[in-house]
């Protein structure tokens, strides 16, 4: 249900159980709305840096034996 929904009951409401059980849910909802509004700013974004990311994959593949004999391929 939208927001602006919510609000049109609210104004029509007359009972003060209802009208704060109305305004908790927006407040949910418009917590909710910020989370997915910086999630969609970050999404497509890389988490680290080309040069880091770089380093990690020379570090990974200079020493192959080693990650073979250990089986962690997290390095």
């Amino acid at each position: 249900m939208p927001i602006h929904s919510l609000l049109d009951r609210v104004v029509d409401a007359d009972t003060p159980t209802l009208i704060k059980a109305y305004e908790k849910r927006i407040e949910k909802m418009e917590r909710e709305k910020l989370i997915l509004d910086e999630k969609l700013q970050n999404n497509g974004k890389p988490m680290h840096t080309f040069d880091k990311m770089f380093e990690h994959a020379l570090q990974f593949l200079s020493n192959p034996l080693e990650l073979w004999k250990s089986s962690n391929l997290i390095a």
